[in-house]
């Protein structure tokens, strides 16, 4: 790697990284948890994805869908069951990887994905108005 692309990453790797900060605590705050714990996680993810060779356009922070889900979580089972579900997801995404089924994954029209976050952003929005008048 030259020194001009080694350069190049630290800084996208840099910009990246002060970017999730807010989003680590803003997504730990619709879950239920102190924003430590969403910096935490955040850092956790990002440095496993490097571990296992992580590929360009590749979330590895805390996101809008994860958050929706540990929400849910929290709220009908309990702040103890998250861990369990984050590494049920986590096995599964291995799984997906593994079988190469992420192939299929061109294969989801467009109104799907922008249906999935209208919908996402809907489910955040109820949250943040149902905490705001708790």
């Amino acid at each position: 790697m030259d020194l001009s692309k080694a350069a190049t990453e630290i800084l996208s790797g840099f910009t990246i990284s002060m970017l999730m900060i807010p989003e680590a605590f803003s997504f730990s705050k619709i879950v239920g948890l102190e924003p430590q714990a969403g910096m935490n996680s955040t850092m956790i993810m990002s440095f496993i994805t490097s571990l296992l060779t992580g590929q360009p356009g590749m979330i590895s922070g805390a996101t809008g869908s994860v958050a929706t889900s540990l929400m849910g979580v929290t709220k009908n089972f309990g702040k103890e069951y998250i861990a369990i579900v984050a590494l049920m997801g986590g096995v599964i995404q291995l799984l997906i990887g593994g079988t190469g089924m992420t192939k299929y994954f061109d294969k989801i029209p467009q109104p799907v994905l922008s249906g999935f976050l209208v919908g996402l952003a809907i489910l955040i929005f109820q949250d943040r108005k149902s905490t705001r008048l708790n």
